[in-house]
């Protein structure tokens, strides 16, 4: 399906801002004509992609956590999404850029890279739920229990739950735009103190990056429920307008990415 949207326009790529799909799938005209061919096709795709990493310009390649790997299915598709601001540099082009993937037949400890956040924040402004008024200082907070965090994993790569004994947290990455003042990522056990995993009083989006524990947070398969993962973020807007929930470098974000890994019986 996604080779077919690609041939479209007969250009190398698609333009998709902010996820995996083609942004041609918001023009009604180009999806009722895709979901024809293929019915209930942008349900498909929709449910059937994940992250597999991000990175972020002046930060390094990384390995993943020892005994764990990305479990990726033969004949998957990888799509690799670019974000360019030529704000500072218009006209310029991308002359040179690879990617390198170290690849193992087996992962003993199947893992996901995880994105915390509320997507009810990334609506059109009429329906945002994210909204920085002029001169506004808001803070902003979602969580998900760890137990959705492996039912997410599971799902994705069709394995069975009851074989979990652990869960591993490895890393935590605070994500905010232009406006961001401050933010932190926090563990909140039930009837418990939160856990402080990262905090970052006086945020700067050049400090995009993962954090990565020197050992992973572990949780045994019966306490998943019982355990949340919590983003925070506080916003200032200095600009003269109101600032909304998005994808674009003006617009707002909150989000927390972080490396998850199974450990089976």
């Amino acid at each position: 399906m996604l080779k077919y949207l690609d041939g479209l326009d007969n250009k190398e790529g698609y333009q998709c801002y902010g996820g995996a799909l083609p942004d041609m799938l918001g023009d009604k005209k180009t999806r009722e004509q895709f979901e024809q061919k293929y019915p209930n096709g942008v349900k498909q795709l929709l449910d059937n992609n994940f992250w597999l990493a991000q990175w972020a310009p002046g930060t390094f390649g990384y390995e993943f956590p020892k005994n764990t790997g990305v479990p990726i299915k033969k004949g998957s598709i990888l799509i690799a999404q670019m974000h360019y601001y030529s704000g500072f540099a218009p006209g310029e082009k991308d002359s040179n850029g690879k990617m390198e993937f170290k690849l193992s037949k087996h992962v003993d400890k199947p893992a996901l890279v995880i994105q915390v956040t509320n997507n009810d924040w990334f609506n059109k402004p009429e329906e945002n739920e994210m909204t920085i008024a002029s001169g506004e200082v808001k803070t902003l907070s979602v969580g998900t229990s760890l137990d959705e965090i492996s039912n997410y994993i599971t799902k994705n790569i069709n394995l069975d739950k009851s074989k979990i004994k652990n869960l591993e947290l490895h890393s935590v990455n605070l994500h905010m735009h232009a406006h961001g003042a401050s933010g932190k990522t926090y563990l909140k056990p039930d009837n418990k103190d939160p856990q402080l995993l990262l905090s970052i009083p006086n945020w700067d989006l050049d400090w995009q990056r993962d954090f990565v524990f020197t050992q992973a947070k572990i949780f045994p398969v019966d306490t998943l429920k019982q355990n949340q993962l919590f983003v925070e973020c506080t916003f200032k807007n200095y600009s003269d307008n109101t600032v909304y929930g998005g994808v674009g470098s003006d617009d707002e974000m909150c989000f927390n990415f972080s490396y998850v890994a199974l450990d089976l019986e």
